[in-house]
């Protein structure tokens, strides 16, 4: 009996096929057919036997940055891993080619976490030491998140209040002793929520740096959408509370990530430069003693991380989706580390990774 493979059938073809005939040119197939179109004879059952022309697993979206340098070359800080924001340069009322920052609109400004936490501590104590550090230290004030002058504050009050011109003084004057000291409080934490939304937006996480040898401006390719590594700066703790049940609690997959803008009390880090070394000049705190920070949360179990509630109102915050965990094995960081993570970039690099579906837009 020969066996040179030309009398059995299933021999003579060992090469796998490579789809329907027609390819590329498709035809009338149900894999490609319209889904609100009824079977018939003109259309093809659905089957779950379709061959598929191309890898629709895990796609990513990739997107190339030029990131213009800073005078103290932080970006030469950033690392493979590292979420991003970028830095929304667009001027209302100016001509479309003028910036915030006055930089070309190529020079993209991309600010890491540490960089980011930089800023916000500037951006939380008063106007006028903002005014100050700005003015001895060079740093471009389109870059800092800040509260309300008092100008924008009043009329902020007066629209809250639904004032006319029509109104007589008194009655304004009345009606603004009765906005309390409560509420105006809550008016300026929603207002520098604001001023942030309309500074930074959250952008992506480096894929790779590709301008290695740049000393100055760098080329990274962000990751947008689709799976990505990023380093674990999520509490192993739910909502970074230490309860004895959840002491060991890790990461989890399908756990949603999230990067929050929420006031935290002044601690060791609070005053820390993205490169490790400490701020020349310590800002003044705030009576509550707090300054706003980029913080991690985590939504386990279907327990989303709302702010804590005070009164009949919740603390000022805003969450920043990032995405779902996919694999979580990892090492499991100190919490320590973790929290020095978010103003140097040094320990941020040293932290273990998770591997996510990155998901932006949601702001």
């Amino acid at each position: 009996m020969s066996f040179n493979g030309r009398d059995n059938a299933n021999m003579k073809r060992p090469a796998p096929s490579s789809g329907f005939s027609d390819f590329p040119r498709l035809g009338q197939h149900a894999s490609m057919s319209d889904s609100n179109v009824v079977p018939g004879p003109k259309v093809m059952a659905p089957t779950v036997k379709n061959n598929v022309f191309h890898l629709a697993a895990n796609p990513n979206a990739t997107y190339p940055l030029f990131c213009g340098a800073f005078s103290t070359n932080w970006q030469l800080g950033y690392r493979e891993g590292m979420p991003l924001f970028v830095n929304m340069q667009h001027a209302p009322n100016k001509d479309s080619r003028s910036t915030l920052t006055g930089r070309h609109q190529s020079q993209n400004i991309l600010a890491s976490i540490p960089v980011l936490n930089f800023y916000l501590t500037i951006g939380s104590s008063s106007n006028g030491f903002v005014q100050r550090f700005v003015k001895k230290y060079q740093i471009n004030d389109a870059l800092i998140p800040r509260g309300p002058t008092d100008e924008d504050f009043r009329k902020r009050v007066d629209e809250e209040l639904l004032l006319t011109d029509m109104q007589e003084g008194q009655q304004k004057d009345a009606l603004r002793a009765a906005f309390g000291a409560e509420k105006r409080s809550r008016l300026k934490d929603q207002m520098f929520i604001e001023n942030f939304v309309a500074k930074w937006r959250f952008m992506g996480v480096i894929l790779s740096d590709m301008d290695v040898s740049s000393r100055f401006q760098k080329l990274f390719n962000l990751n947008v959408r689709g799976r990505s590594r990023v380093f674990n700066l999520w509490s192993t703790r739910e909502n970074g509370k230490f309860e004895r049940k959840t002491a060991r609690d890790r990461v989890q997959k399908g756990d949603t990530l999230y990067l929050s803008l929420e006031k935290v009390p002044v601690d060791e880090t609070t005053y820390l430069q993205p490169d490790g070394t400490t701020m020349a000049i310590i800002p003044q705190s705030n009576d509550e003693n707090t300054v706003w920070q980029i913080r991690a949360k985590r939504m386990t179990h279907g327990k989303a991380p709302f702010a804590k509630r005070n009164g009949l109102y919740r603390e000022p915050q805003l969450n920043i989706e990032v995405g779902r965990v996919l694999n979580s094995l990892s090492k499991k960081p100190e919490e320590h580390f973790q929290r020095r993570a978010f103003r140097d970039h040094k320990q941020m690099g040293h932290l273990p990774m998770v591997e996510i579906a990155l998901h932006t837009g949601q702001l």
